[in-house]
């Protein structure tokens, strides 16, 4: 999951830098209820409210799929000749694949649905 907040001036997508953040709470106690980022696009400092941060998808479950899939073909190339085995290699992958992608889905959703501020009004 990757947290992003758009600029005030040219709309650019910032990258907000927080490790292991589950939620907005968090958010607000590692970086405070407003931080300050700059813009990597227009060079302009923007000040950030916690509630106007977004997760999105990341890389790292693209790469994790990858090798994933990759490993599966592998394996069923590798154990081709024993019939079953082919299939149940293929298969392990594949769900592996789809829980990592299910788990990072819910994290974001989770992550977007809850506000710090509830009474603030929303851009």
């Amino acid at each position: 999951m990757k947290l992003i907040a758009n600029c005030n001036y040219c709309k650019g997508p910032i990258k907000v830098s927080a490790f292991m953040i589950e939620n907005r709470i968090e958010l607000a106690r590692k970086k405070g209820k407003e931080f300050e980022l700059r813009c990597e696009k227009c060079g302009r400092k923007n000040d950030v409210h916690v509630d106007d941060v977004q997760a999105v998808d990341g890389l790292w479950v693209k790469i994790v799929g990858l090798f994933s899939i990759l490993a599966a073909v592998l394996l069923t190339i590798f154990f081709w000749g024993f019939g079953f085995i082919a299939l149940a290699s293929f298969t392990i992958p594949i769900l592996i694949v789809t829980t990592v992608n299910q788990n990072q889905r819910t994290k974001i959703k989770q992550f977007n649905l809850m506000y710090y501020d509830s009474k603030r009004p929303r851009k």
